[in-house]
């Protein structure tokens, strides 16, 4: 059985992590410059890491499109994401409407979608904390099936639910809804 980056102990990790910091400085001092010719270079083992341990601070436009572009990327993005969230929702097994799904369940945790009554193009997405949860979730993100990730920082939540104020045709409301996008609450 192989174990999850949650479960192993802080001290453990912070040497895991230096000693991946010093792997990496010196592959990064030996490697040969790249060609002027090589075009764009693939993203680093380090630059994914970042992106799925802190979305919100990391995901920017540059790994968005490495995650779209290059297949082996967004498999281990989506890899290390699903192991350090919070909850992962796999694609939905539910037959969904003609706007797509309105709620997603997994564990005890909730994200539906709600329209708004002072704009009809507005909706709130709604996240609710499963009742016991220790953690709490700092962001939203979702993969979109052949998309570009989304993410979205969730404000404070009041009595367990966190409360994102969207345009209903947003990439992430429409995330939400798409059965067979994945979400992760980080």
């Amino acid at each position: 059985m192989s174990r999850t980056w949650s479960t192993i102990p802080e001290a453990e990790r912070a040497g895991m992590r230096g000693r991946f910091a010093l792997s990496l400085a010196a592959d990064e001092l030996a490697a040969p410059e790249p060609p002027a010719d090589a075009g764009e270079r693939r993203s680093r083992f380090d630059e994914i890491f970042a992106a799925a341990v802190d979305p919100a601070g990391r995901l920017g436009r540059p790994m968005a499109q490495a995650l779209l572009s290059d297949v082996e990327t967004r498999s281990s993005f989506e890899a290390l994401l699903r192991d350090h969230a919070l909850c992962w929702f796999p694609p939905a097994a539910a037959a969904a409407g003609e706007e797509g799904l309105d709620a997603r369940e997994e564990a005890g945790f909730r994200v539906w979608i709600r329209p708004s009554s002072a704009d009809p193009d507005q909706v709130y997405v709604l996240v609710r904390v499963a009742e016991g949860s220790r953690g709490r979730p700092a962001a939203l993100v979702a993969l979109p099936h052949g998309g570009a990730p989304v993410c979205a920082v969730l404000p404070e939540d009041v009595d367990g639910i966190y409360q994102l104020v969207e345009h209903a045709e947003s990439p992430l409301v429409q995330a939400v809804r798409d059965p067979a996008s994945k979400l992760a609450l980080r």
